[in-house]
């Protein structure tokens, strides 16, 4: 109390607890016509994920909770902190299961920087625990900033890489605006790559990976598109600016994942690098890939995005 009341209400917008599948929509945008799914998938316990898992000949995936990815917007830092901590302690008692490829990334409360810090000291040897999650949600100031290094710091020190997550929403803090827009797909399309396109360039040009040189950071559900024009832009005002604090090496600590498939997979993977890609699948959501859409890559790089790359930025025990 008094936050656990919120939770459990039956209305107001705190409703994170009923539908693991529900639309990935904005409120701004009610479902026109049928349902994606007419019988929502959920996944409600370890077992049940083994069996999916099994069904698609996965060995081991990352576990990310999906409505509580909007907890970047709260102002309350002490809710944040407690949301956080009991996600987390709900993650080690039902779902980490690394001896059945069941890790997890745990939740960190980006409004208290040293907050988060020890929550993730504290779960960084934990069985199945294999990155830090944040937040891209309305974020300010942006997570190049210094305000955020006893998170980076913290995450250097355990080997956890730090995964960023946006989701399609609206807000007043950029580059979220998507209200703007009068349409879902508008917000839908470019909500997540903006989000993602915004913070690293903060990470890059604000000198964390210089402040912090064994940070890994990977960023989940903006597509490939996003990282090879953060790099090009980036790169195209070196020569101008050449005293900021501008890691040359940046590229080599960043990873990307490959939900949404969309477009030319082979060139776009060559394009990042499939050392720096992973397959994602956003199970168990409607717009979920299987394995089968890397069908289309040659072997070797397959291989690399469905199990080598992941193996070198998360801490797979």
């Amino acid at each position: 109390m008094p936050w656990r009341r919120v939770l459990e209400g039956d209305t107001g917008p705190e409703r994170w607890l009923d539908v693991p599948g529900y639309s990935p929509l904005t409120p701004l945008d009610p479902l026109v016509g049928d349902f994606p799914e007419t019988d929502v998938h959920r996944v409600t316990t370890a077992d049940g994920l083994r069996a999916d898992l099994d069904a698609r000949g996965v060995d081991g995936c990352l576990m990310i909770t999906d409505r509580l990815i909007g907890l970047g917007s709260t102002q309350d830092r002490d809710y944040a902190v407690a949301i956080a901590g009991a996600y987390n302690r709900y993650l080690r008692e039902k779902w980490l299961d690394p001896a059945r490829g069941l890790h997890g990334a745990v939740l960190m409360a980006g409004q208290d920087p040293e907050a988060a810090a020890d929550e993730l000291r504290a779960y960084a040897g934990v069985p199945g625990v294999a990155a830090a999650l944040l937040s891209l949600v309305n974020v300010m100031p942006f997570y190049g900033d210094p305000f955020y290094d006893p998170i980076y710091a913290a995450a250097a020190e355990t080997g956890l890489p730090v995964v960023f997550h946006g989701a399609t929403t609206y807000g007043n803090v950029f580059p979220y605006q998507t209200q703007h827009y009068d349409t879902a797909t508008a917000r839908a399309a470019l909500a997540q790559p903006l989000g993602a396109i915004a913070h690293l360039t903060s990470l890059v040009t604000s000198g964390a990976f210089r402040r912090h040189p064994r940070l890994k950071v990977l960023f989940c559900e903006a597509g490939l598109r996003w990282l090879p024009f953060v790099r090009d832009q980036v790169a195209a005002q070196r020569p101008y600016l050449p005293r900021e604090a501008v890691d040359p090496d940046w590229t080599a600590r960043v990873w990307t994942t490959t939900h949404p498939v969309a477009g030319d997979l082979a060139r776009l993977v060559e394009d990042v690098g499939a050392d720096q890609v992973l397959f994602a699948s956003d199970w168990p959501h409607y717009d979920r890939a299987e394995p089968a859409a890397l069908d289309v890559l040659p072997q070797e790089t397959r291989t690399k995005v469905l199990s080598a790359s992941s193996r070198n930025v998360l801490r797979l025990s």
